[in-house]
């Protein structure tokens, strides 16, 4: 139940009081109003904020032991590539064209590259999500971040386009068809 206050209508004229104390009403409940909206929009950017850095850091742990399997299998490839290296200068007779061709697909014959799964760092980016970072640096950091996830994916190209030449020439020179 809603309880207005209501003037005595009558002819008199109003007193100036009457006229003082509605505008301070009516401010008040204006500044009010303005004052606990901006106290709402501060709570829900602090919860975004929050759920966007705990996003963040799972992607980050995520990537961290993606790339950690990553150097583990590249450097087997390396080790598996200065074997085959070996090979290649010496005569390959009898066992060793075995050993050779053993080397040659299991280490010359893919590549690893580091894949980003950067949804939370898309989403801060295009939605305008790093405003929401109250922490200058941590919001540095995460652009950072993005540039060299940029430079990855660049490298991840070029990686893939010898690699991929590398497989022609291995092609004609092992007289390989093509499966």
């Amino acid at each position: 139940m809603e309880v207005h206050h209501h003037p005595k209508h009558s002819n008199k004229p109003r007193k100036y009081k009457e006229y003082i104390f509605e505008f301070f009403v009516i401010f008040i409940a204006i500044v009010g109003s303005f004052f606990a909206e901006n106290l709402r929009e501060h709570f829900i950017e602090k919860h975004k904020e929050k759920e966007c850095m705990i996003s963040m850091l799972l992607d980050l742990k995520a990537e961290s032991q993606r790339l950690g399997n990553v150097m583990d299998k590249n450097k087997a490839q390396i080790n598996g590539l200065d074997s085959l290296l070996d090979i290649m200068n010496s005569k390959l007779v009898g066992n060793e064209k075995d050993k050779f061709q053993y080397l040659n697909f299991k280490y010359a014959s893919d590549y690893n590259s580091f894949i980003s799964v950067d949804r939370t760092l898309n989403q801060l980016m295009n939605s305008g999500g790093l405003s929401l970072i109250k922490d200058r640096a941590v919001s540095d950091g995460i652009v950072v971040y993005s540039n060299g996830i940029k430079g990855t994916f660049k490298q991840a190209e070029l990686l893939e386009t010898r690699y991929m030449k590398i497989i022609d020439q291995q092609k004609d020179i092992l007289n390989i068809q093509a499966i």
